[in-house]
């Protein structure tokens, strides 16, 4: 390119920057339009923190509800106390096992720290650490103490069921 078109091109840039078209600056909006922003995902993240933690109640309320126990499905219920590391495993390990046969069996949680829990442990004669199965007539048909591998669970569960 020649030189003079190199100072044309130079020039005519020049030229454009000292313009006296107004400058819009990056990010400049109205205050009141950034308050209704923020106001607005205040209320989603609420609303959307409210709809996760009734459905973390509903999913609670659901594992620990002990009047299925007969309802004409297997159940499998853990005697569980929250804050032990084994009772943890046991069901970490027994929801693994269960994966592909919750639809025939059902797993419920009796958490001693509750009172219908407690009452639950305490007809059972059982301590935490512990699994109860019961066919679909509510009776105890198998009682499974401490802490069992996921495999071994799945095995059992698959043999109760058939």
């Amino acid at each position: 390119m020649s030189k003079s078109k190199k100072r044309s091109k130079s020039k005519s840039r020049h030229l454009s920057k000292t313009s006296n078209t107004p400058v819009v600056k990056k990010g400049s909006r109205s205050k009141p339009n950034n308050i209704v922003v923020v106001v607005a995902s205040i209320i989603v993240f609420l609303g959307m923190s409210a709809a996760g933690l009734a459905a973390y109640k509903k999913s609670w309320e659901k594992e620990h509800d002990l009047s299925v126990i007969g309802n004409g499905k297997i159940t499998v219920v853990q005697i569980h106390d929250p804050g032990c590391r084994l009772c943890q495993r046991l069901q970490k390990n027994t929801k693994t096992a269960l994966r592909g046969l919750n639809d025939d069996i059902q797993y419920r949680v009796a958490n001693i720290n509750t009172s219908k829990g407690k009452a639950f442990q305490i007809r059972h004669k059982e301590q935490h650490v512990t699994l109860l199965l019961f066919d679909g007539r509510g009776s105890l048909k198998r009682t499974i103490r401490g802490v069992q591998e996921a495999d071994e669970l799945r095995r059992i569960f698959t043999q109760e069921m058939g």
